[in-house]
């Protein structure tokens, strides 16, 4: 049988975890590494200047190691720290399964991963002994055709350098399309075809971070 990949979104509130002690806000994950042999992770979050209290309650976490930066950006405050990993991530990555995207908020971790299907039952009897898990969506994963061809990506960095999508426009379509050598109707199937392919792309990433959202129109 032929077995396929899925794409599974879940939240799990866990005790002993540092990110149980976050509020009504959100933490970013920019990057992590892992390694599992030394059992430890190194992970970039994000969060806003005003929440900066959650890096003195990680740093006296027991699960938290060493810290390699800490600056600010804007409003933002950047962590880079290493801790020891945990059996969520484990479970995922020893099972195969690859992460997508995560976040925290309000005291859980939410998970966006992908995994085979004959997998998804262990993973879900793994998470359930770690803590209160709620399975979010799961679908078949569909590849979708959203990478700009070589012209779009062109025609589109262009048009934003010369300012096309300020308002008021700073250049037309035709003078575009005098600087790039070709008619007009090349660039508007060029430029209609980039926009699409990104709006579709930045609406399913936000689908994920909309959770949040969503379980709140619900809960009034």
């Amino acid at each position: 049988m032929r077995n396929t990949l899925y794409e599974l979104s879940f939240s799990i509130h866990h005790d002993n975890c540092w990110t149980t002690f976050i509020g009504n806000y959100v933490i970013e994950n920019l990057s992590r590494f892992v390694n599992l042999e030394k059992g430890y992770v190194r992970s970039t979050i994000i969060l806003e200047k005003k929440h900066k209290d959650l890096i003195y309650t990680i740093k006296k976490h027991r699960s938290y190691i060493d810290y390699y930066s800490l600056h600010t950006s804007g409003r933002y405050v950047i962590f880079d720290f290493k801790k020891n990993t945990h059996r969520v991530l484990e479970a995922i990555l020893s099972l195969d399964g690859l992460v997508v995207d995560d976040f925290k908020y309000d005291g859980k971790e939410f998970w966006k991963v992908l995994i085979y299907r004959d997998k998804i039952n262990e993973l879900l009897d793994i998470l359930k002994s770690e803590g209160d898990i709620q399975v979010l969506g799961m679908k078949e994963y569909e590849h979708k055709e959203d990478e700009l061809t070589p012209q779009e990506l062109k025609i589109l960095s262009l048009a934003f350098m010369q300012g096309y999508f300020n308002f008021p426009k700073s250049i037309r379509m035709g003078k575009l399309a005098k600087f790039l050598g070709v008619n007009k109707a090349t660039v508007a199937y060029h430029l209609r075809s980039a926009e699409r392919k990104m709006i579709n792309r930045y609406l399913e990433e936000l689908r994920f971070r909309n959770i949040i959202q969503a379980k709140k129109d619900y809960e009034t």
